[in-house]
């Protein structure tokens, strides 16, 4: 019984320290893709990217209900310094199909 209560204490620190982990350290940067419709142009189609994202923690997470899944994703479009020539955007490119 002993090596069980032991156990249970393991696992709830690891889990905290993992909670802690998740908060104090800074967050990876991703390449972010949206491909969906322009409405605003006839509902051609639209495709997004953002070089360099920085996301902040999830907000407003909604899962219960009969509709998609939600939630806010604040976070940070960052320069690309990779990304050379005129005209050209350091930070997303927006193609139309």
């Amino acid at each position: 019984m002993a090596h069980d209560d032991e156990f249970e204490r393991t696992a709830e620190l690891a889990a905290s320290e993992e909670r802690f982990r998740l908060i104090v350290t800074s967050a990876q940067e991703y390449k972010l893709v949206f491909a969906g419709l322009n409405e605003a142009q006839s509902g051609k189609q639209a495709i997004v990217t953002v070089h360099r994202f920085k996301p902040g923690a999830a907000q407003n997470i909604s899962y219960l209900g009969d509709d998609y899944a939600a939630l806010d994703l604040p976070g940070e479009a960052l320069s690309d310094s990779l990304i050379t020539g005129a005209g050209l955007s350091k930070f997303y490119k927006v193609q139309f199909a």
